[in-house]
């Protein structure tokens, strides 16, 4: 779905979104975020959002995951994907070598 509205690489006929195209797009996919408010639910143009429950896991936006997150209103869920043992895996399956990304620190 996502490779369909910006254009997969090699695809025939179409461009690559640039990135402010590319951020819109993913400030609307959906994560999930444990709140520690209480709210009923809220009525947007784009959707239902809520309700909201200390403790219990809602789905909402990026966007407002992002916004919660910075205003210490809840923290977001990593998703399955993001889970550094799979993606170590993917990359050995995509015959790339396993490395570190870590930061190195330069002592002078």
């Amino acid at each position: 779905m996502f490779w369909d509205l910006i254009g997969a690489p090699g695809s025939a006929g179409k461009q690559w979104a640039e990135p402010a195209e590319v951020e819109f797009l993913a400030e609307k996919q959906l994560v999930t975020v444990i709140p520690n408010f209480s709210l009923d639910k809220v009525y947007l143009i784009g959707g239902d959002l809520g309700p909201f429950n200390p403790g219990l896991p809602v789905q909402v936006p990026l966007w407002l995951a992002v916004n919660l997150k910075q205003r210490q209103k809840g923290c977001i869920v990593p998703p399955e994907w993001m889970d550094i043992g799979k993606l170590e895996e993917i990359e050995i399956m995509n015959g790339g070598r396993r490395r570190s990304h870590r930061c190195r620190i330069l002592i002078t």
